[in-house]
Order: C-alpha cells, then structure tokens, then sequence
C-alpha cells in the first residue's frame, strides 16, 4: 500500500486545535521548526496510506486514505509542563477549578501551557523542545 509522509501543525484554536498539514518526508526538526509560524504552538509527523484504483474511464486514483501519527506532539518553547499538584498550587481563587477537575476527570498526570496561551493534555509521547532550537 502506497503511503507519504506529512507533517501536521497545531495552532490553537476557540474549542479545538486548528490543523495545517505539508506533505513532505522531511524529519529533521531544525528544517521543520523554520517552517512553524507565531500561532503554532507544536508539530508532529504522520504518514498517510492509500491504495491506487481505476475508474470506468481508465484513469488512475486514490482511495481508502487512512492517516496514522509516527511522533508525538513536539511544543515549541517556552512551554510549560504541570502536574496536578502544580495546578493545585496555583489555584488562588479557584481560577483552575475547571482545569483541575478536567485533570481528574480525564486522568491526566500532566497538561502543558503552551506558548500561544493553550492548556492540552501531555502525553508519554510528547515532548517540548529545548529553547536552543527555535534559535
């Protein structure tokens, strides 16, 4: 099955992260980070599988497309990693009451404050590049 290689970079969005995928095979984060404008706040590759059919008129598609991740999220710098306990602690007059129970709700050991001002999830998998690499 034929595949390609892409690149997807997250912004932050009102409800959702806004997407905006590049095709290429480039995996070298210097090249990709050059790439990223003010409003990402992270990138992760992918790859996209797809099988090759032939209409009535002879003419060659793509079908069945399926997209699957290879990396986690990379978050550019400055991000910060908190654990509940962190949340806590900054929780003067419950300004991250919501936080903290979507934290407990979801189990979530950690969330990350990125650099545009979003709060997501962080996985095992993910990881915030060190501030060297945006230089």
């Amino acid at each position: 099955m034929p595949s390609r290689g892409f690149v997807q970079f997250l912004s932050g969005g009102i409800l959702f992260s806004e997407e905006q995928r590049l095709e290429t095979e480039e995996r070298d984060l210097k090249k990709i980070i050059e790439l990223c404008k003010k409003y990402n706040y992270g990138f992760r590759f992918g790859h996209e599988k797809y099988e090759m059919a032939t209409t009535d008129k002879g003419e060659r598609v793509e079908v069945n497309h399926h997209s699957e991740f290879d990396s986690g999220i990379y978050f550019l710098p400055p991000a910060e990693i908190m654990t509940v306990e962190d949340v806590e602690e900054r929780n003067v007059n419950g300004r991250y009451n919501i936080l903290l129970s979507n934290m407990r709700g979801n189990n979530f050991e950690k969330v990350i404050h990125t650099r545009t001002g979003n709060i997501f999830d962080f996985n095992p998998v993910d990881s915030v590049l060190p501030d060297e690499t945006t230089k």
